[in-house]
Order: C-alpha cells, then sequence, then structure tokens
C-alpha cells in the first residue's frame, strides 16, 4: 500500500525493456501521488510513458533498468487467442499465398496486449509474423508450398509473457466443392478426402466463402456437406472455396490445437436474378361442359422456372375475347379452371400464364378448340301492321346467331297457326286471316343447327270487310242516244277488291257496267231528255254506296240525219261529285 502525498524522485532517462506500462492514478505535478494505489507490487518502476518518465517510489535511478516490470494486483498473461482461421486464393489473390486471421483472447490478463506472434511450419521450413497491438489481426505469409501440411502457432504476449498458443493446422483434406447457380445465390456442396479430426468433440465448422464479394455460408457440425450463399449479383461468375475448421476444447491457460482444411476452389458458378415464372406447359382443353359449369375446361402443367420465387397463380385466356379464368396456386386444383362466356361455333386458341411475386411470365404454347354451334337465339319483338285478312310483320335479326349463319325465318299468326317464311329476309306478310279477328305474331330463325326459340309476341287485329265506299268526281258526255261516264275509284274499297262498277241513268234506270275500268257508256236514251248519273263500286260483300248524281246532261239528235245540234252550241262534259248517297229514287 502507498501512502497518499509521498514524495518520490522523477526518472528522466529511461534505458530498459521499451512498451512500459502506465499505471492509473499517478500525475507528474509535485511529483506527488493523487490517488491510493492497492496492490503486490514488485520492487520497480510504476510508468506513465517514456517520455514523462518514471516515478519511482524509494529506488536510485540505477536500480529501473534491473528492478522488473510492474506487477498489478491479479495480473496475468492473456488468454489465447480466438478463433484462428485461414484463407487462401480468395483473400489474398494468390493461389501460393495463405491469410492467418484470429480474434483477440478473451482476456489481455489486466495488461495491454503487446503484440502478436505467428509461426508458420512445414516439414522443416519454419515462417514467422508479428503484428504489433493496434494492427489487423492478420498475416499474410506469401511462396508457400500449400500442398504440405502447415501449422500456424498464434500467441498474444503482454507485460507478463505470451499467452498459450493456439495452433492452426492447415491442410487440403477436401474436394473440390460443386456449386449449383439458383436465384442471386449458390448451393455449395462439398465431401471430404482426408480423414477427419481425430477429436470429434469441440466445435467444427465448415465456411464457404464466394470470391470476388467475400460472402459466406457456414455450417456447423463435423458431418455437414452443404450450405447456401446468398444475396449474391446475378450475372456475376464466382469461384468458392470451402473450409473446415476444427476446434477441440481447451481452457484459458491451455494450447489449443485448431485444424483447418480446404479444398481448391470450385469452377466458376453465375447466380440468377429473381424474375417472373416460366411459361407452364402441356395446355389441354376439354369440353365444352353442360350447364352449370357450361364452358372449356383448362388444364396445364407448372412451370419448370418459377423465377426463384413461389407461384401465386395461374391465367387462363381464350382468343378471341379475351376470356379469362384464374386460379390460386394454393389451391387443391391449382392447375385448372373453367373458361365460361365463349361464343358457339367460334373457334378459340387458348394460353395460360403463370404469376409469382416478380409478375407475370410469358404464356404458354397455345392450344385451339372449336364451340360447337348451337340454335340462334329469338329475333326481337316484330312490328306488325295487319290489313284486311292479312299482318304485315317486320323484325330485327337475334342477337346471336348460335354461331352458324341463320337459313331463314318464320313468322306465325295464333290462333290458327297462319305464317310466312323467308330466306332471310326480315320482312313477309301472313295472309289468309279472318277479318275482325285480333292475332299474335312471333317470329323465329333457323340456322343449320335448327329452328330457335320465338321472339316476344307482337298483337295484330284484321279489320271487317265493308262493301266499298262511293266513286269520286264523276263526268258525263251526253251524245246522240247515250251518255258516257268516267270516274275515281272511292277512298275505301271495303277490306276487299273492288271486283267492278255501275252506272245507273235516271229517269229510266238505264244501266252500264265494268269489271273494274272507270269509264262506261250508258246507252238507249231518250235525245232531248235530261238524265242525270250515279255510279257505285262493287267488291265481295256487295255494291256500295253511290256517287253523288249532279247535274243532268241531255242527248240530242239533228232532224234529217244530220250531225245533232243542242241549241247550236258544242256538247258539253258536266262534272258530277261524288257523295254517299245518290239521291235517286
Amino acid at each position: 500500500m502507498w501512502p497518499l502525498q509521498r514524495q518520490i524522485r522523477a526518472l528522466t532517462t529511461y534505458t530498459g525493456a521499451p512498451g512500459l506500462e502506465a499505471v492509473p492514478g499517478y500525475r507528474s505535478e509535485n511529483w506527488t501521488f493523487n490517488n491510493e494505489v492497492a496492490g503486490d507490487f514488485v520492487v520497480g518502476p510504476l510508468y506513465t510513458s517514456t517520455a514523462v518518465g518514471a516515478y519511482v517510489p524509494g529506488i536510485s535511478p540505477d536500480q529501473v533498468a534491473s528492478a522488473g516490470a510492474p506487477r498489478v494486483a491479479g495480473a496475468r498473461k492473456p488468454d489465447p487467442v480466438r478463433d484462428v482461421s485461414a484463407c487462401v486464393e480468395e483473400c489474398t489473390g494468390d493461389p501460393a499465398s495463405l491469410r492467418v486471421q484470429w480474434r483477440p483472447p478473451a482476456s489481455s490478463g489486466g495488461l495491454t496486449i503487446r503484440r502478436y506472434d505467428v509461426v508458420g511450419t512445414a516439414r522443416g521450413t519454419t515462417r514467422t509474423c508479428t503484428v504489433p497491438a493496434g494492427n489487423d489481426l492478420q498475416c499474410t505469409f506469401g511462396s508457400l508450398d500449400l500442398s504440405q501440411r502447415w501449422e500456424f502457432r498464434v500467441r498474444a504476449t503482454n507485460a507478463l509473457g505470451a499467452s498459450a498458443t493456439t495452433l492452426m493446422a492447415f491442410s487440403y483434406a477436401l474436394d473440390r466443392p460443386t456449386v449449383l447457380p439458383s436465384r442471386e445465390a449458390l448451393a455449395v456442396h462439398w465431401s471430404t478426402l482426408g480423414a477427419a479430426p481425430a477429436d470429434a468433440s469441440g466445435v467444427h465448422r465448415y465456411t464457404a466463402t464466394a470470391s470476388p464479394g467475400g460472402s459466406t455460408c457456414t455450417v456447423a457440425g463435423l458431418g455437414s456437406t452443404a450450405c447456401t450463399i446468398r444475396n449474391l449479383v446475378p450475372g456475376t461468375a464466382y469461384t468458392v472455396r470451402v473450409v473446415r475448421t476444427s476446434v477441440p476444447p481447451c481452457s484459458s491457460q491451455q494450447d489449443c490445437d485448431v485444424q483447418v482444411s480446404t479444398a481448391p476452389a470450385s469452377a466458376p458458378a453465375v447466380p440468377q436474378p429473381f424474375t417472373h415464372p416460366g411459361p407452364p406447359g402441356g395446355v389441354e382443353l376439354h369440353g365444352p361442359f353442360p350447364a352449370p359449369n357450361e364452358g372449356i375446361g383448362v388444364k396445364w402443367a407448372k412451370p419448370t422456372d418459377d423465377g426463384g420465387e413461389p407461384i401465386l397463380g395461374y391465367t387462363a385466356t381464350a382468343s378471341p375475347g379475351g376470356a379469362t379464368c384464374t386460379t390460386l396456386a394454393q389451391g387443391r386444383n391449382n392447375a385448372a379452371c373453367i373458361l365460361r362466356g365463349l361464343a358457339p361455333g367460334v373457334e378459340y386458341s387458348v394460353s395460360v400464364t403463370a404469376t409469382n411475386a416478380r409478375g407475370t411470365g410469358p404464356p404458354s404454347g397455345s392450344t385451339t378448340l372449336a364451340m360447337p354451334a348451337v340454335l340462334p337465339g329469338p329475333p326481337l319483338t316484330p312490328l306488325v301492321r295487319a290489313s284486311f285478312g292479312s299482318v304485315e310483320v317486320n323484325w330485327v335479326a337475334p342477337d346471336s346467331n348460335g354461331g352458324a349463319v341463320i337459313t331463314g325465318y318464320t313468322a306465325t299468326a295464333s290462333p290458327g297457326g297462319a305464317r310466312c317464311s323467308t330466306d332471310g329476309a326480315t320482312t313477309c306478310t301472313i295472309t289468309g286471316l279472318p277479318e275482325g279477328t285480333e292475332h299474335q305474331v312471333t317470329v323465329t330463325a333457323t340456322n343449320a343447327v335448327g329452328t330457335g326459340p320465338a321472339s316476344l309476341p307482337a298483337a295484330a287485329r284484321t279489320p271487317d270487310l265493308t262493301a266499298p265506299g262511293a266513286p269520286r268526281s264523276v263526268e258525263l258526255t251526253a251524245l246522240p242516244g247515250r251518255i258516257e261516264a268516267a270516274w275515281s275509284a272511292p277512298e275505301s274499297d271495303g277490306g276487299s277488291l273492288v271486283t267492278g262498277y255501275i252506272a245507273t241513268a235516271s229517269p229510266g234506270g238505264a244501266t252500264c257496267t265494268t269489271t273494274g275500268a272507270t269509264l262506261c257508256t250508258i246507252t238507249g236514251l231518250d235525245d232531248g231528255t235530261a238524265y242525270r248519273v250515279a255510279v257505285a263500286a262493287i267488291n265481295v260483300i256487295g255494291t256500295g254506296a253511290s256517287s253523288d248524281a249532279g247535274e243532268a246532261v241531255t242527248p240530242r239528235r239533228d232532224v234529217g240525219g244530220a250531225a245533232p245540234v243542242v241549241d247550236d252550241l258544242p256538247l258539253q262534259a258536266v262534272s258530277i261529285p261524288g257523295t254517299a248517297d245518290s239521291g235517286l229514287p
């Protein structure tokens, strides 16, 4: 125990061993202790640094060099260095070089580590390396014959001496690894050529290192033969070296025999990028299926390349039209689906794509299947126009022809079933219908498969037949003994064709008739007598109303056979307007 404020003598020069330790609790001011420092000290100096000097309690400067190093309570030599390993070409760039690397001891013994010493031996050849404290904990030995077994002994040294030796034995005891590229990774496999370490206890691990970059994978266990190096750059050529490190149990004050075995570097391997999956294969089409699963069944095989990511789902697409069906990869029927909504009579080409987290891949090869034609759909509700005994029908083609050309239409009136048909035209007239009857008219379309369902009905009522109306615009021309009458057809034929006309003169009731012409001559009339003429039309119902008799005209003849003269004036034509009632008695 050193008392407080004890005067000491400064040492201004020093010729002893370098690397002296600083002892906490001392300062140079006033050449005194500033703290009480307890410990088991041997006689000798307590140093802060060689630049400042030493503070020596009660001894002369002559004793400094021989007094020995300071000893702090509990101080000891360092523990052995840890995790000694070796790497060759992948970290040195030289196939004849080897780098030994390690971690510092678990304990420095209470004093600062001054240096590390490495000694390598192989069949009488010795190579050494010293690493001062504070430098990278590694030594590189060049120009080595690595076909031999090398032993490297590593020690740490503090002021009290060197640690126990950690021995690393290095040899090529593994075969060249096999490397299988995958997505941004390399799967590494190896086997042992030489004998396994005699002591199977302790820690045994394999480390595979990829070059360039130095990415590694490590697996524990003496019997391990594979690991995967991940997070590599796609498209880069890597070589891989495998190192086995075996560390038996060893204490802090015991030499530790580490064995390192390695193998030649692998052949170059290039990791692949993660990407979308490849195309599915073996697309098959089945069907068409009847309701309720009507459509085409699609089956396929999974892609040979999933792009490095799990397949999430599939999509089958039909062309033309773009109808699709999808399925999730985790489903039970994950390689099949049904395409619905396809048009009949159309040949479809179907392909399948797969999707993962990176996107949707290219489509599979396409497979074709023709949907069979079916019956056409119903035409739209027809437009109808009724007349006497007939109905004119017009319609629009159905939305679907059933996949085959429509070859004809049929319009049917009910009751009765009268009909008309076309070879594709969308209008026709149903005839022979009874008068005054309401009919429901429907239209059907026909294709190569057959006749489809009927349209919605349209109602039409045929009118009742009547006698025709009165002829119009009657004109009379008086001639000797006769009258010529001309007229226009009536506005209404009564629903039936006008088959003839009758013109009647009064007084007397002389007539003339026609079978459709609108002109006739009434003969056998008395000259000098004024006559009125009425005209009536005739149809299947009978004779209709007569026209208005109008103004009278008088036939005349000259005496002695000369040409007839009426008041020395020329003959006159009289126009008689048509009326519903002739006015004749």
